[in-house]
């Protein structure tokens, strides 16, 4: 199913993981990816799949019962299009 979500619910989730960076008591975002996870919270995302160890904690710190699967375990699953 597609969703369509609003960019400033995108840059608002944005912007509060950013204002929350540095603070003692929020999990610290370790990856490079702070766009991935914020798109995320936006659209309601409960699923990565990826085999991005920082990533993957990132996931699973900010986006409540979201589910992690590794690249190699679900390849089988992934279309033969070119899909990474």
């Amino acid at each position: 199913m597609v969703k369509s979500i609003k960019v400033d619910d995108f840059l608002s989730e944005k912007r509060m993981l950013l204002e929350c960076k540095n603070k003692p008591n929020y999990p610290a975002i370790l990856s490079d990816d702070l766009d991935i996870i914020a798109l995320a919270k936006a659209a309601n995302v409960k699923v990565l799949v990826t085999n991005d160890k920082t990533l993957m904690k990132d996931f699973k710190n900010h986006v409540n019962g979201g589910k992690i699967y590794q690249i190699e375990n679900y390849n089988h699953l992934l279309p033969k299009n070119g899909c990474p």
